[in-house]
């Protein structure tokens, strides 16, 4: 995987150089010949090796940030992991343990936290756009914009973490607002990997009593490379559907609007071992849509931090080590940078 890695960096290094020295041979006939810049000398990432915790304002309020910066001076990208409802930074950083997974694969790892106050000091969730803050969340009396922030954070992270390719993932209602989020910014992140939490539209009641997303809530004018993860047993965000208001219609069903929205050909099923199921599109305009399944999962971050997430068992449901969800959506995304 490092390999690959490298020999992806230097593809893009060389990529890089070409298109510079293409831009000055246009302006050759106007301008003494300059050499082009290197691509370090362009960008120095503003941030040092290791995790930085930033506040800064947006809208009037003051919002948070942790950046890990990998070791050495090329990123491969940036990679926003959005915790869940009444969570936290430090709470999806310990589930996921996505720490070491930047550190080995070199990517910048960006972890925002939600504008919407939690039942507790320190707790947040955010505000997902067309679905109510539970009350069990809390409902602020003005709700802040977080697509708005999201996308002004990506340029920043862009700017100043010298990379032009940034993915998300999200655990909850994180992937719950990454999967708005792509249905209202097409383009804005390059792929996304919710976990326990893909949507595709606000959930709409159909004539028969069933449920499904509302295509005039997620009709982006592009498509985005999706993959999503999930568990039959879970008790939060149920695979079939039904729960809480803002969930409503199955898993199945948010997957196959994303193949439609990505302009899909029929799936591919197999079984990579017993327990887990992937659905794969590929035959996509807008990139493969890509669905894994764990029999009696619960709402919990496959492969990752077992012990302390079974330490929850009883609300949250099972863990799984069947799937490695760190490795396998890292996987994905590199795969969009070729």
């Amino acid at each position: 995987m490092t390999e690959n890695r490298t020999s992806l960096r230097r593809g893009l290094a060389v990529t890089a150089v070409a298109v510079a020295a293409l831009a000055a041979a246009g302006c050759a006939a106007d301008a003494e010949p300059q050499a082009a810049p290197t691509p370090s000398a362009s960008c120095a990432p503003a941030w040092e090796p290791g995790r930085t915790d930033l506040d800064y304002t947006f809208e009037g309020a003051e919002r948070h940030v942790s950046v890990f910066m990998p070791e050495g001076a090329d990123p491969a990208a940036a990679v926003f992991a959005l915790h869940g409802s009444n969570n936290n930074v430090d709470l999806i950083l310990g589930v996921s343990e996505l720490e070491r997974t930047a550190a080995e694969e070199g990517f910048v790892l960006v972890v925002p936290q939600g504008s919407v106050p939690g039942n507790a000091d320190g707790l947040w969730a955010w505000n997902v756009p067309g679905v109510v803050t539970t009350a069990e969340v809390g409902a602020p009396t003005e709700s802040a914009d977080d697509v708005s922030f999201l996308a002004d954070l990506v340029d920043r992270v862009k700017t100043e973490g010298c990379v032009d390719t940034v993915f998300a993932t999200g655990y909850s209602g994180g992937g719950r607002m990454i999967s708005a989020t792509a249905c209202e910014r097409p383009g804005l992140f390059d792929a996304i990997a919710p976990v326990d939490g893909l949507r595709a539209g606000v959930p709409q009641q159909q004539s028969d009593g069933s449920w499904a997303p509302d295509p005039a809530t997620c009709d982006p004018a592009a498509g985005t490379p999706v993959l999503s993860f999930a568990g039959t047993a879970d008790p939060i965000n149920p695979y079939d559907g039904g729960g809480a208001g803002y969930w409503q219609y199955g898993v199945q069903t948010a997957v196959e609007r994303w193949a439609a929205i990505d302009g899909c050909g029929e799936p591919g099923v197999e079984s990579p071992t017993a327990g887990v199921s992937v659905t794969t599109y590929t035959q996509c305009g807008d990139g493969p849509v890509v669905s894994y399944v764990v029999d009696g999962m619960g709402h919990t971050w496959p492969g990752h931090a077992l012990e302390t997430q079974a330490g929850y068992a009883s609300v949250l449901g099972a863990t799984t080590d069947l799937v490695d969800a760190n490795a396998i959506m890292w996987d994905f995304f590199a795969a969009q940078l070729s």
